[in-house]
């Protein structure tokens, strides 16, 4: 990397935040104004928005095959969404309300990040109360974990699907979980 701009471009309203390239690295998703999730080419033309209710959107991420997003929200809701026909696939947890897609149970806590497993059957969430929880598509709960070396903020899954890594960022530690088990396999700490 050379840290070259490649491109730039101006969004509105301004307050865009949870950008993550898609798998074919051909588009960009990113929250905006925490009600909008918006897909835009590397060009910055936007392709597509989906809009929920205000505070509705705080965690984004493409599914392996990008044909898929999972998003969380400032209502504990985790959605999946349909890219190719923008409309909500399945709600995984959180209130019951459908906007363009599919939504998850209800849970009192805001989601902080959320990530697909390999095989799009399960869902990671990182929760302001500095739980991760793993969750199957239909909104079933499979496993909750906790650090005790702060709060977590990022989770994501190893290839295989069989370990959960987390960031926690008050100590700066790193941990590998094995999933469902919710023990720690191994930890390592940076300066």
């Amino acid at each position: 990397m050379s840290g070259k701009q490649l491109a730039k471009w101006k969004v509105e309203p301004y307050n865009v935040d949870n950008v993550s390239f898609s798998p074919d690295g051909q588009s960009i998703i990113g929250i905006v104004d925490k009600d909008k999730v918006r897909l835009w080419n590397l060009s910055g033309k936007q392709l597509t928005e989906i809009k929920g209710q205000p505070g509705a959107f705080k965690a984004v991420n493409f599914s392996p095959d990008g044909q898929y997003l999972a998003t969380g929200g400032y209502n504990g809701a985790v959605s999946i969404w349909n890219l190719s026909g923008h409309k909500l696939a399945e709600i995984v947890k959180g209130q019951q309300q459908v906007f363009d897609g599919m939504t998850l149970s209800l849970v009192p806590t805001r989601v902080e990040n959320v990530s697909f497993s390999p095989d799009k059957q399960r869902l990671a969430t990182v929760e302001d109360d500095g739980k991760v929880r793993l969750w199957n598509r239909s909104g079933r709960q499979l496993a909750q974990f906790k650090n005790n070396q702060g709060k977590i903020n990022q989770v994501s899954f190893s290839q295989d699907g069989q370990h959960l890594a987390t960031v926690a960022t008050v100590t700066g530690s790193m941990n590998l979980t094995v999933e469902g088990e919710g023990s720690t396999a191994t930890e390592s700490k940076t300066p």
